[in-house]
């Protein structure tokens, strides 16, 4: 553990809020420090305080942090920072902030480590904060948390913590801060001058060892001492109990086993009847399924009768269609026949009221085109008068006139060019209708024709058709004759799916006949090869066995015998039944034994050497000569006595302090070989000790203090008398009847020694017999080859009874290999007869599907091709109507030809357009009348015959009333007209002729039009009426049938074909039904042997799933349809004598089973067992399921066995690796116990001394080992009385607990290994000039010292504790003068002097502790001469007057600093105690 160099108290607050620490630095850079605080001050607050900073939230005696510090609304925060090393100086710093969290203790844990000078030290920590005001503040949790935060963020060697166990594994790893040492620091500080509180438990030194010394080494040891020690004897314990309930269920089983085996056999018996009786039962079942069989196939004859009778009636259904699709054909084709002419009527009429219609449409755009004409003209012209009145006024030239005279004409030539072209472009347009027409006229009538050939090659191709269905048909009966049965009942394509299955069936019938065949003929020779090697098997297992019980019968006399001798060597193991069980014990016990027997015996040797040396050396002797001997006093006595030696062992040790030798120290006293040296306190004790042994001394013995002794080496004394024992034979020997009396005694006692030394040899040699013994046993019958016999007899009978049962089973299934290749044998010829016919009807079949296929076609092929021809037919009669018409239209088109023609010659013949063709073109829009009009007016004025103003006003007025006229009359001929007109018609040069031609041709319109309209209403209400029929026709089929049958014949034919099939129809409805009585008649026969097989069957039960269904022969299934009631009969008998002789070995089976069941009850205590057994019997039905049961419950018997014999052979080698455990953590202890006097060990001038002394008594191994055997038999035998059980007798577990951690500490078993010896402590005084004085005390007496010494060995002992407990968890590297550091409230107490203190600071200076003490104590010489730093604390008062503030002066000890650390006083600056502003 590091030295502290500074702790850092910032926001203590404490005795709610009344005293605090604002932000506190003690600086001691690793050396002693004292704090003094006045009582009431707070030291332990500062000591609970300070360890926040290594145990975060630790309590301190039974004051609990938060009770301590005021942390409600606030954050206290406590830093160390410790030096890690000195060159170069390095710290740690481990910092806490506490602070409450929903009511309980929370905190930020922090460490960091640095160099010196580092920004972020101790002093640098932002525990204090400004304020908004500038004043100081103490920093937050969250503040603080965000510093550490960051810092180890920042910084690789700052690190935070979540726990606080992660803290303190981190900070003793990494710095060797010792949480569980600074426990041990918070102990003692539990209340002031806790050292000694420390102690009061531990006044003598049996309470001292095991209430600290003990304790101690087992905290320093791995594991859990004496917990774990109690959770390894309860297993072992469970490991006991149940090893007694697996003894008494291996018992139990055995005599179970016997009672099975006699069951079995009686079960036997019963079994073989009921075996006979299961026989019957699976031939009835046999017959029953074979009768059900039958039933099968006459519900699917009857099934099958059924469907072809609704086959039949679907039939009749199917005609009854088809006649109604007959005669629905008949009412179409009727109807069709009447829509034909009803559709060319109507397209005649159609035609004809088209072309009026037409017409009258032509005539009345132009009649609108002629108006629209007219009342332009009439508007141009009055245009044109309103020009001629406006020229009145105007004077115009000859040449102005003649101009205006020769644009007239260019615009009448305008006009008649533009009339010439438009009639040119219509007799354009016209004659390529024409052509159009004509070419399409020729079109048709090349497609009529090739419609007409069409029309002859169908009917070619369906007459031919019509030969080969013929034909076909005719195949197709001889086909069916050959291949049906009944061709009337039966379908072809129905029955060649049933060959094929039949025949696949029949084949896979055959080939699994055939594999049958080979199968079992395989299965005979593999089963005549098998036999005689499986009896050879048999009779080797018969010879195994006999051999293997022999040498079982020869094992176990051997295992009897050694058991006996094993029993007879200890009593102990009287209960022991099996040598392999405790072989461990045995080996380990007898081996110790063994050695125990030798040492004894090396013993008694030794005494009989000592016993025959008296009758040896004096036997022969007249008078008696002395032989002296007292080292073995001194090492028997050495535990007994505080402080024994020999005087050759004191000078000794004395020569090495002296410039003297052993031979002048023994020249000047020559009695130091018979001298004993012990405390002053107890010589008398040795001259009593000695006293009690004089009858065998053989010399003097001189027994003096240390100080006379040391007066023995200074030549200050002389011997004294009174001091010096002589042997009491000097004194009664000298008189010779004496002697002579004492001769005879040492005689008896050599003889006596000689005995017990023979005696135990013999039991010596005994012993090595017994161990050979079981050695050789072990060695030759090992346990895993004596459970390997076990199973090898057990497998051998198991494989004898299989090798038995299987030959048996194969010379059975030889017989049954014969006769069922017998009846497979007959059963394939059979199918392979059935399956040559069939495949002959198959060819057939194909053959029959072949021409049907062809068939079908054919009447497929006859139907497309009717359909075509009534098509082709339909054709011709639209191409011929298509032909008329164009025809028609050419005729049309020709007469507007020539209409146009003449027009256009009428044109050119106009005067006026001879006399301007000679004119410029110029196009206008102006009518010709208007141009007309102005040509006339020119002329006029040419001529001076112009009229006057008031003639061309009154023109204008007619030709203004003239427009209005035309205008209405227009708006009424619209009016008129129910059809769109054509606004963009204008009205042709030969418009007028048009208009009449119109005129006339509709007049021609109206008598044949009148015609045709009433032959078009006759023959609709014709079509009308047709139709109506067919679609209710229809209608009604269509709600009774789905489709409509079309037919691939002419009609004429369809009414015979229908006759036909109705009279066939009609026979099969007959032979159905004839066929359905006789069925139903066979059916209720077998359905009589099935009742009554099923009646029985209620009361013997066999036909159940689990009976098995026998093979029947082929004589019973041939004779079964003609005698099944005989037969039933006969088998009902039969079963009926069979159940009353089963009935009978039953009841001797349940007699046998009740016996078993009352014996289970009776005798067996173990309830699995019980009930296992039990329900072996109560639910195991079958003989071969008793067996296996048998079997198992035999196997599952010896393997309990097995396992329970491992368990036991490993709870024993468990139990003895407990014991040496026990004694392995026992050495280790006493081991660890002498090594905390060395942890005390100081250097003094050149040597080392230990200030404690252990003195642990030694043991010899095998005897400690057998003791503690014989503890654990002892505490099991304890447990099992009554005082550890409730008056149910149920164990209580927390008392049991309680006691086997008691009789498993570790001071408990040191005793018992030790025998009652004990462990002493001695201690030495160090003294006030640093010096160890040699002899050393007692502890009891160390106890009474006074309080001074008493605290100062006190405090030795307990940092020689906290330094062993150190480097038991890590190592401890001294790198500087104070490597470990204690903090101590007012530990003095009653130490206050040099010479006592003086010896305590130079033992913790020896063992590198830093200590850091509070005190009231502010005088006395102590203080300052051992703490070098020295602060004062005292309270004063803050300005509220509501709390007082803690305030420090620091006193530096510079002389002792310049001279033993000078650096310190370097670092040691004036450090500023802050204050927060806030508080005064």
């Amino acid at each position: 553990m590091p030295a502290i160099s500074k702790i850092r108290f910032t926001n203590v607050i404490y005795e709610n809020g009344e005293k605090r620490y604002n932000d506190d630095i003690f600086q001691f850079d690793g050396h002693n420090g004292i704090i003094l605080i006045e009582n009431g001050g707070g030291k332990t607050v500062f000591v609970q305080t300070a360890i926040q900073a290594i145990l975060p939230h630790s309590d301190l005696a039974e004051r609990k942090i938060k009770n301590t510090l005021m942390l409600e609304n606030s954050s206290a925060h406590i830093a160390i920072e410790w030096i890690l090393s000195e060159r170069p100086r390095r710290y740690a710093l481990t910092s806490v902030t506490l602070f409450m969290n929903k009511g309980a203790v929370d905190s930020l844990k922090y460490v960091y480590e640095y160099e010196e000078d580092d920004d972020n030290s101790i002093e640098k920590l932002p525990f204090v904060r400004k304020s908004i005001n500038g004043k100081k503040r103490p920093a937050t949790k969250e503040e603080a948390g965000e510093y550490y935060s960051n810092m180890s963020q920042n910084r690789i060697s700052a690190n935070i913590f979540s726990t606080i166990k992660d803290y303190q594994e981190y900070i003793e790893k990494n710095f060797k801060i010792i949480p569980s040492e600074w426990r041990k620091i918070a102990l003692i500080n539990a209340v002031e001058g806790g050292v000694e509180a420390f102690f009061d438990a531990c006044k003598t030194t049996g309470q001292l060892v095991d209430n600290l010394l003990i304790p101690t080494v087992e905290e320093a040891l791995a594991g859990n001492g004496t917990k774990e020690f109690a959770e390894t004897f309860e297993k072992q314990r469970e490991h006991f109990k149940k090893y007694k309930q697996l003894k008494a269920r291996i018992d139990e089983s055995r005599l179970v086993e016997e009672q099975i085996s006699s069951y079995v056999n009686v079960y036997k018996s019963y079994d073989e009847v009921n075996h006979s009786f299961i026989k019957i039962k699976e031939y009835i079942k046999a017959l029953y399924k074979f009768a059900k069989k039958e039933d099968e196939i006459n519900r699917g004859k009857l099934d099958k009768n059924k469907k072809d009778q609704l086959l039949a009636a679907k039939e009749e259904e199917y005609w009854n269609q088809k006649e109604a699709s007959y005669k629905l054909q008949l009412l179409k084709d009727k109807m069709l026949k009447v829509e034909k002419c009803f559709i060319e009527i109507s397209d005649k009429y159609s035609k004809v009221l088209n072309d009026k219609e037409e017409k009258e449409k032509r005539l009345e755009n132009l009649r609108i085109a002629k108006y629209k004409q007219s009342i332009k003209i009439q508007r141009e012209k009055i245009e044109f008068l309103k020009e001629q009145i406006d020229d009145l006024d105007k004077d115009e030239d000859i040449a102005d006139i003649t101009d205006k005279l020769q644009l007239n004409s260019s615009e009448l030539r305008g006009y008649y060019k533009e009339q010439e072209q438009k009639l040119d472009n219509e007799i354009s347009v016209i004659e390529g209708q024409l052509k159009n027409i004509e070419k399409e006229i020729k079109d048709l009538e090349k497609e009529f024709s090739r419609s007409k050939d069409k029309e002859s090659e169908l009917s070619a191709a369906g007459a031919k058709l019509d030969g080969s269905i013929n034909q076909l048909i005719k195949d197709m009966d001889n086909l069916e004759r050959e291949m049906l049965d009944n061709q009337s009942k039966e379908r072809v394509e129905e029955e060649f799916n049933k060959w094929q299955r039949r025949i696949s069936d029949l084949e896979n019938d055959v080939f699994e006949y055939n594999k049958q065949v080979r199968m079992m003929e395989e299965e005979k020779q593999d089963l005549l090869q098998s036999i005689p090697v499986k009896r050879e098997e048999l009779n080797v297992l018969k010879k195994e066995e006999t051999e293997l019980s022999e040498r079982f019968k020869n094992l176990n006399e051997i295992h009897d015998n050694l058991l006996c001798r094993v029993k007879e060597f200890r009593n102990s193991w009287f209960n022991f039944d099996s040598l392999y069980r405790k072989q461990n014990t045995i080996l380990e016990q007898v081996e110790n034994k063994l050695e125990r027997l030798r040492e004894e015996k090396e013993n008694l040797i030794f005494d009989e050497r000592l016993a025959h040396r008296w009758l040896d050396n004096y036997s022969e002797s007249e008078l008696y000569t002395a032989d002296p001997s007292i080292e073995r006093y001194i090492k028997n006595w050495r535990n007994g006595f505080n402080y024994i030696e020999s005087g050759t062992e004191y000078i000794q040790r004395v020569v090495k302090t002296t410039s003297e030798s052993e031979e002048e120290l023994n020249k000047n006293y020559p009695y130091w070989t018979i001298s004993i040296i012990t405390s002053e306190t107890e010589v008398e004790k040795l001259i009593d000790k000695i006293s009690n042994q004089h009858d065998e001394l053989s010399h003097p013995v001189i027994v003096m203090n240390e100080k006379e002794a040391r007066d023995k080496v200074q030549q200050n004394t002389v011997l004294s008398e009174k001091n010096i024992v002589f042997p009491s034979m000097w004194n009664k020997n000298i008189v010779q009847k004496n002697f002579e009396s004492w001769k005879n005694d040492i005689s008896i006692k050599a003889s006596e020694a000689t005995e017990l030394r023979r005696k135990k040899e013999e039991e010596l040699r005994n012993c090595i017999e017994l161990l050979r013994n079981v050695r050789d046993f072990y060695s030759k019958y090992p346990y895993e080859d004596y459970i390997e016999m076990q199973k090898k007899q057990r497998t051998l009978k198991d494989n004898v009874v299989l090798v038995t049962e299987d030959v048996d089973k194969k010379e059975v299934r030889i017989v049954d290999i014969d006769e069922e290749g017998k009846r497979i044998n007959t059963a394939i010829a059979e199918a392979q007869g059935e399956q040559h016919l069939l495949e002959q009807k198959i060819l057939k079949a194909r053959e029959y599907s072949r021409k049907k296929n062809e068939k079908e076609k054919a009447e497929e092929q006859k139907s497309r091709i009717k359909e075509e021809l009534v098509l082709a037919k339909g054709e011709n009669l639209k191409l011929e109507r298509k032909i008329k018409l164009s025809l028609g239209a050419k005729d049309d088109i020709k007469e507007r030809l020539n209409e146009i023609k003449t027009a256009n010659s009428v044109l050119m013949a106009d005067d006026l357009y001879k006399e301007v063709i000679g004119a410029s073109v110029k196009y206008t829009s102006t009518s010709k009348a208007v141009l007309v009009q102005q040509r006339k007016s020119l002329k006029d004025v040419l001529e001076k015959k112009q009229k006057g103003r008031e003639a061309l006003e009154e023109n204008v007025k007619n030709a203004l009333e003239i427009k209005e006229t035309l205008e209405k009359e227009m708006d009424n001929l619209r009016k008129q007209t129910d059809f769109q007109l054509d606004e963009e018609m204008g009205f042709p040069i030969y418009g007028d002729d048009e208009i009449e031609r119109l005129i006339e041709e509709l007049q021609r319109l109206k008598k044949p039009l009148k015609n045709l309209k009433k032959d078009y209403d006759e023959a609709k209400t014709s079509y009308d009426k047709e139709k109506a029929v067919y679609e209710m026709e229809e209608n009604r089929f269509y709600n009774k049938y789905e489709k409509i049958i079309s037919f691939s014949i002419v009609l004429e034919q369809v009414e015979f074909i229908l006759k036909e099939e109705l009279e066939d129809i009609v026979k099969k409805k007959k032979y159905f039904l004839e066929q359905q009585e006789v069925i139903e008649k066979e059916g209720r026969d077998i359905n009589n042997s099935i009742s009554k097989l099923e009646n029985y069957n209620f009361k013997y039960s066999y036909l159940p799933e689990e009976i098995e269904e026998a093979v029947l022969t082929e004589n019973i299934k041939n004779e079964f349809p003609y005698k099944r009631t005989g037969i039933v009969d006969e088998i009902i008998k039969n079963i009926e004598e069979t159940e009353k002789l089963l009935k009978d070995r039953k009841l001797d089976t349940e007699d046998k089973k009740r016996e078993f069941i009352n014996f289970c009850e009776g005798e067996i205590v173990d309830v699995k067992l019980k009930d296992m057994a039990v329900t072996g019997v109560q639910y195991k039905k079958s003989y071969e399921d008793i067996t296996d049961w048998r079997n198992k419950m035999n196997e599952r018997i010896m393997r309990t066995i097995e396992i329970a014999e491992n368990d036991i052979r490993e709870h024993d080698k468990e139990v003895q690796q407990f014991i040496n455990h026990l004694h392995s953590y026992l050495v280790t202890m006493v081991q660890e116990l002498k090594q905390i006097p060395k942890k005390t060990r100081i250097k003094i001038d050149e040597d080392w001394k230990e200030v404690f002394l252990f003195t642990v008594p030694e043991w010899n191994e095998k005897e400690g080992k057998e003791e503690l055997a014989k503890h654990i038999d002892w505490m099991l035998k304890q447990l099992e009385e009554d005082q550890f059980k409730d008056e149910n007798g149920v164990e209580l577990e927390s008392q049991v607990r309680k006691s086997i951690e008691k009789w498993l500490q570790s001071k408990q078993l040191l005793q018992i290994v030790m025998k009652q010896n004990t462990i002493k402590v001695k201690c030495r005084k160090v003294t006030n000039d640093q010096k160890v004085k040699s002899m050393p005390f007692s502890w009891e007496v160390s106890n009474s010292w006074s309080g001074g010494e008493k605290w100062s060995k006190n405090m030795t002992l307990f940092l020689g504790i906290l330094n062993y407990l150190a480097e038991k968890r890590t190592q401890i590297v001294s790198n500087h003068k104070h490597y470990r550091t204690v903090i101590v409230d007012n530990p003095f107490g009653k130490a206050s002097s040099d010479h006592v203190l003086s010896p305590v600071f130079f033992i913790a200076e020896q063992l590198g502790f830093q200590i850091i003490a509070l005190t009231a104590h502010a005088e006395g010489k102590f203080v300052r001469e051992y703490f070098p730093i020295v602060y004062s604390c005292r309270l004063r008062t803050a300005d509220n007057c509501s709390s007082q503030i803690m305030t420090k002066e620091r006193e530096i000890k510079k002389a002792f600093l310049v001279d033993g650390d000078p650096q310190t006083l370097f670092r040691m600056g004036q450090l500023e105690q802050v204050a927060f502003t806030d508080i005064h």
